[in-house]
């Protein structure tokens, strides 16, 4: 019985950390993996960590980089200092907005995650919070975290990257899309 118990922890934590894990590993950027690309990105309606609406749709016209990410995938937390940098340059050739599903595949729930992420000391990256039934993630076909998008100006999904990418490739990328 010791030795069951033992092969089961193993295994869920395996499977635990295999989903932000190979996506990190293989980040391999693959845009053919999704339909979006070239696509009107789905646009949403969500709240942000002050209870404000935000809306995907009130972006058209500016670049956007849009994260999915989760508290418990460390291929996620290691790269928020750099999309806080990202977020907070002053000379802005993109909006940042990240996204996260609470209470959806082991997320804290809302008033754990603020508390949680109030004490990380990021104060330029904007969270918004997906629905219960984490349909932005759905509509964006997420499958690991992180997962980023690039959107052109024209509201059209550029570019898809699994895994975490650093900001020179996002800006790379960025001044290569309208």
């Amino acid at each position: 019985m010791k030795y069951l118990k033992g092969v089961l922890i193993a295994f869920l934590a395996i499977f635990v950390l295999s989903a932000c894990e190979s996506a990190s590993q293989s980040n391999s950027n693959d845009q053919t993996q999704t339909g979006l690309v070239g696509k009107a990105a789905p646009d949403f309606e969500l709240q942000d960590l002050n209870g404000n609406i935000v809306k995907l749709s009130d972006y058209k016209g500016k670049k956007v980089y849009l994260k999915f990410w989760a508290s418990w995938c460390p291929p996620c937390i290691k790269s928020l200092s750099e999309v806080e940098e990202l977020a907070a340059k002053k000379d802005k050739k993109i909006e940042v907005l990240t996204i996260v599903a609470p209470e959806f595949n082991q997320e804290k729930s809302v008033d754990d995650f603020k508390s949680w992420f109030a004490q990380q000391g990021y104060s330029h990256i904007p969270v918004l919070f997906d629905n219960k039934n984490a349909d932005t993630l759905r509509a964006y076909q997420v499958q690991a975290y992180p997962t980023e998008y690039l959107i052109d100006s024209q509201g059209k999904v550029a570019k898809r990257y699994i895994g975490a990418v650093s900001n020179k490739v996002v800006e790379k990328d960025i001044s290569k899309i309208k």
